[in-house]
């Protein structure tokens, strides 16, 4: 799914895969859980979303606005790493949006940690833009 000049959102995804070169996927998700753009590294064309990523893209929104009731007494969450048997998942929460990556198992853990100060580094205008 593409929303606005797919241009921008092509070379916003050339920048999130230069990040790392195990990452597969990523979607830039809205506060509410609604998919601005997808892709996968695979197909480097923008893939259409089903129904069931439509509904996993909304948990991540809900889920982030449940983790915002500690922020008072814990601080920001900044970002969610899942480590899977077959892939790893990571959620980085950005002021306005939310990123979310399936990066393959072979990334090490400071692998990660430098991803997720790559994305929260990531030219806000260019999400702006966007």
């Amino acid at each position: 799914m593409v929303l606005g000049d797919s241009k921008k959102f092509e070379d916003f995804s050339k920048e999130i895969f230069k990040l790392n070169v195990n990452i597969k996927y990523f979607a830039l998700i809205d506060l509410e859980g609604h998919i601005i753009v997808e892709n996968s590294k695979s197909s480097m064309s923008f893939i259409e979303t089903d129904a069931d990523r439509i509904m996993f893209y909304h948990q991540i929104g809900t889920r982030r606005t449940k983790r915002e009731d500690f922020d008072d007494i814990c601080g920001e969450t900044l970002h969610i790493h899942i480590q899977r048997k077959k892939i790893q998942q990571l959620i980085v929460y950005l002021p306005a949006t939310t990123i979310y990556l399936m990066i393959g198992n072979k990334a090490k853990p400071n692998e990660m940690i430098d991803l997720v100060h790559g994305l929260q580094n990531i030219d806000m205008q260019t999400l702006i833009m966007c």
